[in-house]
């Protein structure tokens, strides 16, 4: 016979190991969902994930306002030279965008970051470098050459002269060592007349090609007729005197006043010869001319020296009209109407003007009125 209290006693005992195995279950898997590396955790390695720190060191900052940023959107301002290290971390292979948020303000310096991006790639970023360095120049003149009359401009054939133009009519040369020749490389005085005021020899600038096609051209005024011209001149056998024979006017624009003259020239990126002319002079533009299609004067004008396509020239003057017009020239539209040399109108007295050699662009200076 079999013993009903010791049956109920073992079936007791029997669930109370089945609810403590059922525990320990539980526990269990508690245990290995946390546990990095089971499961479905974002390390396929099954290995823990590594997590560094993104650091560096500034040099040179004398500063104050420089302001670091991150990836992670850390803004983190630096004070001083030394070691700087983000406030937030990145997992193994992330990546990683260290820059300058804000340039120091005094004194003013320019901070540059080095390896400032990349990939954490098993180690901590410690190579990132920030760079700071002053924008403060100090500049001192000294005396070059001497013996100059009037010198207005500047202008290089691509070797080691440079070419002085003075304002009564003559050019000459200046040597490395600031000596300057006797004999002029040209000397049209007599042609520029009386070179008073804003009048005279106002530009030169030399062809692109002018090693093989020894060509160059200026800007002046001729006083007796009251005109501009733009000229181009060879160089004769001499590789230091030009032949005042060649002269070739290619166009002449005549001056209601003697006053704003322009007078740079210059070869633009695209081989175009740039030329700009003030308004006519006076004062306040009496005649309207910058805005006057149907003349040269307050305009920046572009030809083709070396008549390519294009169109005939339009507002010459008197001149040879020995150049092309581009047609990507703006206002192009035959003859008559507009002058389809102008390149840009509305202009008072561009007395200078310089490219980019970076970007192209241009830019003018153009005088004001007071």
């Amino acid at each position: 016979m079999i013993d009903p209290g010791s049956r109920m006693e073992k079936s007791h005992t029997f669930c109370c190991l089945r609810n403590a195995l059922r525990g320990l279950g539980i526990l269990l898997a508690l245990f290995l969902t946390a546990c990095p590396g089971s499961g479905s955790g974002s390390d396929k390695s099954g290995s823990e994930v590594d997590i560094y720190g993104i650091s560096g060191e500034v040099f040179g900052l004398s500063g104050s306002g420089l302001v670091l940023e991150n990836n992670g959107g850390d803004a983190l301002p630096i004070s001083s030279d030394g070691p700087f290290v983000f406030p937030t971390e990145l997992e193994d292979q992330a990546p990683y965008d260290v820059t300058v948020q804000s340039q120091p303000t005094s004194p003013d310096q320019i901070c540059t970051v080095t390896n400032g991006t990349g990939v954490v790639n098993g180690t901590a970023v410690t190579d990132v470098a920030v760079q700071c360095r002053s924008v403060q120049i100090s500049l001192t003149l000294e005396p070059f050459a001497s013996g100059l009359t009037e010198p207005l401009g500047i202008a290089h054939a691509d070797d080691d002269r440079l070419f002085v133009v003075e304002k009564p009519g003559v050019i000459r040369i200046v040597r490395p060592d600031g000596s300057v020749d006797g004999a002029p490389f040209l000397d049209i005085s007599n042609r520029v007349g009386d070179a008073s005021g804003e009048g005279g020899l106002l530009g030169l600038t030399f062809h692109p090609d002018y090693e093989n096609n020894r060509r160059f051209f200026v800007n002046y005024t001729q006083s007796v007729e009251r005109v501009t011209r733009i000229s181009s001149f060879r160089v004769s056998s001499d590789p230091d005197i030009a032949d005042p024979d060649s002269e070739d006017i290619l166009l002449t624009v005549s001056q209601p006043f003697g006053n704003h003259n322009a007078g740079a020239l210059a070869f633009g990126p695209d081989g175009y010869l740039y030329i700009p002319l003030g308004d006519g002079g006076s004062g306040g533009d009496p005649n309207d001319s910058a805005q006057n299609r149907g003349l040269l004067l307050g305009k920046m004008s572009r030809i083709d020296v070396d008549l390519g396509p294009g169109t005939a020239p339009d507002c010459v003057g008197s001149g040879s009209g020995n150049y092309r017009i581009p047609d990507t020239n703006p206002f192009v539209d035959g003859t008559g109407g507009t002058c389809d040399e102008v390149w840009a109108l509305g202009f008072r007295n561009p007395w200078r003007f310089s490219f980019d050699r970076l970007t192209g662009d241009l830019y003018i200076g153009d005088v004001g009125q007071g």
